[in-house]
């Protein structure tokens, strides 16, 4: 004898959803798990090229989604001299905590990547600007590009 069961009063176990559907949050994903499924927030790569960290400047990058930073990387295109770089994340004119890249000139070349993973003060509003201000004495032209991992919450 077959059964008729409502669509609405199948319990998560027999959805023809992926299963964990019913308990993932808003805004997260699907992503493979060694052959199963596990939900997690979306995450999206933003860049932004700085032409040149020789002189001391602020360079923003608007952020479509709310979210978390989760990291910031950068990657020079050249080797520079006479002194090390900082790069300083800020959300308005709150450093975020841990955000503080030092690309250092001894030993530089094409191709270096500096990772840091803050830990506070990185959240942001949807179409708000975070911004990085450069400092030190460098003296080479040397291009910059900053990728920052947001993780999206809404």
């Amino acid at each position: 004898k077959l059964m008729t069961i409502e669509h609405k009063n199948i319990t998560n176990a027999e959805l023809h959803e992926t299963k964990g559907v019913s308990a993932a949050t808003t805004n997260q994903t699907l992503h493979a798990n060694s052959g199963a499924g596990l939900w997690k927030f979306q995450e999206f790569a933003l860049n932004v090229t700085i032409p040149d960290i020789v002189a001391d400047q602020t360079y923003y990058l608007a952020t479509p989604y709310a979210g978390t930073i989760t990291s910031i990387t950068s990657v020079i295109d050249n080797a520079f001299a006479t002194a090390d770089c900082t790069i300083t994340a800020r959300i308005g004119t709150t450093a975020v905590t841990s955000g503080v890249i030092t690309i250092t000139q001894s030993g530089s070349a094409a191709g270096d990547v500096d990772t840091v993973s803050p830990s506070g003060a990185n959240t942001l509003t949807a179409n708000q600007a975070v911004n990085f201000v450069v400092t030190g004495s460098n003296t080479t032209a040397t291009a910059c590009t900053i990728t920052v991992i947001l993780r999206r919450t809404a």
